[in-house]
């Protein structure tokens, strides 16, 4: 991912752990999810609707990303902070 929001046109690497310093070679300077991470929020996206869109999903991923927290509805608000 580049440094701008990531979008559904967005180009994105899979790394596995071990070959991560990999991603800023291939232009690819920010770090996203860990595998595990991953699949907990896109099965979080699952619970929201039973065959979330492509959009749902990208909204919960960057939703954890910038809150770390699973995306609690679609089109949330960030959560508040004392």
């Amino acid at each position: 991912m580049a440094s701008e929001t990531p979008t559904l046109a967005s180009e994105v690497v899979f790394l596995e752990d071990d070959d991560l310093e990999r991603a800023d070679e291939l232009g690819f300077p920010v770090e996203g999810l860990n595998r595990q991470l991953l699949e907990d929020v896109l099965r979080s996206a699952r619970v929201l609707a039973k065959q979330p869109t492509d959009a749902l999903l990208l909204e919960a991923i960057l939703f954890y990303i910038k809150y770390d927290g699973f995306l609690p509805y679609s089109g949330a608000r960030p959560p508040f902070v004392r």
